[in-house]
């Protein structure tokens, strides 16, 4: 237990370190982790308020209030699963502390629950922080009685131990598969891309049933939280379902740890190895590809930066789908709400993980090494701006124009539109490469760390999401803004208003790719000291 103890120590402190190793004062540190806390409960516990208040609102009207608190709690379950669904894989297998922990004295269950115990106290955390809410508005419009409040928050902390479950399945399953062959991380990328296509088609077909039946569907074991309330059998057979198969899998991957660690290290050989001339490249065109096949080598960073350019996209064509069977003369109509509101979605989007966010980081202990080549820096940083480029304004062009037909906008909109994506696309880019210049995180032993945990994944997450609820308020008052402060944004056109977002963006991002061009260079030399 002693070792346990301190192996959860050493993983907690690893998990809330977003800058590798710190150098500075204890208290400096602890002031730095209590503010990075801080802003996670506030903003997860806002975004739990909101749910919380919109689902009570609904239930109210339809007279079913004693489902609200089962419904938060089975969404605090699909964020966590959410959140564990590409780290459990690399905590497990594959993480480069494995041949010293596998050294020491300890045995294979205390490393893997020390390794998981990190990421469950955060899903509790975060259980917590969404399902309490429900718990208020549920007081405000139902009889609470200790006996509901106990069972709720026994619910909410079991919620966590199913999906962690599911993602050690599927994170073992995926590592098994993918070590058998030689192209082990195409194979790793096309499955996640599958699981992501399989829960976007089961949320597309849930869409009648809004938000709550999505959830209510999404996680299986829901009716026995509902009825879990009257009859204790169904509270015990949560229960059971919860911490069942968690002991289970666990005990099964402690007896197979080694094995799946050195299929991770182990190379397949091409028998059919043929050595070909390699013809001369230009430098940027070299270090293009290299961040592109670093990219495409790791399925946690591609999945990370990609889901971003995906979404518009399947977003778009789902709504081309939606719309085809609505008649011609409505769709205008829906444009006009449609369009000011669609701004949320792409800063959302584009902003909440770009690759160049963490372009920096990746590079690593090993970056000293790319420092003494007698590489042009501007193009080395361009590179990693193009990489960038190749997915995101590709998928800002797609998406706004298959918008722009469905919608049936007219030729100034549709070219507005499409130029203030691809402006978001361009501008978030720069901004996160200039923030993980500035905060990288070079000192990691998984690559969870920089893709998940740097400082400058933090700052882009939190402002893409800050950015898009100020254009959430900014649509709304668009549209319905009459009689209000901001009254005067309902009488501006949208295209002026599109132009304007439009120029502003532009003018950023020409800004801060200026400022990257000019101080890259000073910045990377002392990084690299």
């Amino acid at each position: 237990m002693n070792n346990f103890w301190l192996l959860f120590k050493v993983n907690v402190a690893s998990l809330l370190t977003v800058n590798g190793k710190n150098k500075k004062s204890k208290k400096v540190q602890a002031a730095k982790l209590s503010s990075v806390a801080l802003l996670y409960t506030l903003l997860v516990g806002g975004i739990g308020t909101m749910y919380a208040f919109i689902f009570a609102e609904t239930l109210k009207m339809t007279g079913d209030i004693a489902q609200l608190v089962p419904t938060m709690i089975g969404l605090s379950a699909v964020v966590s699963f959410a959140f564990s669904f590409y780290a459990v894989s690399s905590l497990l297998y594959g993480f480069k502390d494995y041949d010293l922990l596998a050294s020491l004295p300890v045995t294979k269950v205390s490393i893997i629950l020390s390794k998981l115990s990190a990421m469950l106290l955060i899903d509790l955390a975060f259980a917590l922080l969404i399902s309490v809410p429900a718990l208020v508005f549920y007081a405000l419009n139902a009889t609470l009685t200790v006996g509901y409040v106990l069972s709720s928050l026994l619910y909410a902390l079991l919620s966590p131990l199913l999906p962690i479950t599911l993602s050690i399945i599927i994170g073992a399953l995926f590592t098994f598969i993918s070590a058998k062959t030689k192209f082990k991380n195409l194979i790793s990328i096309v499955m996640y891309f599958m699981i992501f296509v399989v829960a976007f088609a089961f949320g597309f077909s849930s869409a009648e049933d809004g938000n709550m039946g999505f959830v209510q569907k999404l996680y299986f074991v829901f009716p026995l939280l509902v009825n879990g309330y009257s009859n204790v059998w169904y509270l015990l057979s949560y229960v059971g379902v919860s911490v069942v198969p968690f002991t289970l899998v666990i005990l099964v991957v402690a007896a197979t740890f080694d094995k799946m660690n050195a299929l991770t290290k182990a190379h397949p050989k091409n028998k059919n190895f043929r050595l070909k001339e390699k013809g001369v490249k230009g430098e940027f065109r070299t270090l293009f590809a290299r961040e592109f096949k670093r990219l495409g080598t790791c399925p946690l960073y591609i999945m990370n930066g990609l889901m971003g350019a995906i979404m518009p996209i399947v977003g778009a064509i789902a709504l081309a789908v939606l719309f085809n069977s609505l008649p011609a003369e409505v769709a205008p109509v829906i444009a006009m709400f449609v369009v000011p509101f669609a701004p949320v979605l792409f800063v959302f989007c584009f902003g909440i993980a770009p690759t160049t966010n963490c372009a920096i980081s990746l590079e690593g202990k090993a970056f000293w090494l790319t420092r003494t080549l007698p590489i042009d820096t501007k193009k080395l940083l361009n590179a990693k701006l193009a990489v960038n480029s190749v997915f995101y304004v590709v998928s800002a062009l797609i998406s706004t124009v298959i918008m722009a037909i469905v919608f049936r906008l007219e030729f100034l909109m549709a070219f507005l539109f499409v130029a203030f994506a691809l402006a978001l696309a361009i501008f978030f880019g720069v901004f996160a490469l200039w923030v993980n210049l500035k905060k990288p995180m070079m000192d990691w032993d998984n690559i969870q760390k920089p893709v998940k945990q740097g400082a400058s994944v933090a700052i882009c997450v939190f402002f893409a999401m800050g950015l898009s609820c100020v254009f959430g308020v900014l649509a709304y008052f668009l549209m319905f803004g009459q009689g209000t402060i901001l009254e005067f944004l309902t009488r501006m056109p949208l295209e002026l208003y599109l132009g304007i977002l439009t120029a502003i963006f532009l003018a950023l991002g020409v800004w801060i790719y200026a400022l990257i061009m000019k101080n890259g260079e000073k910045i990377l030399a002392k990084l690299n000291g």
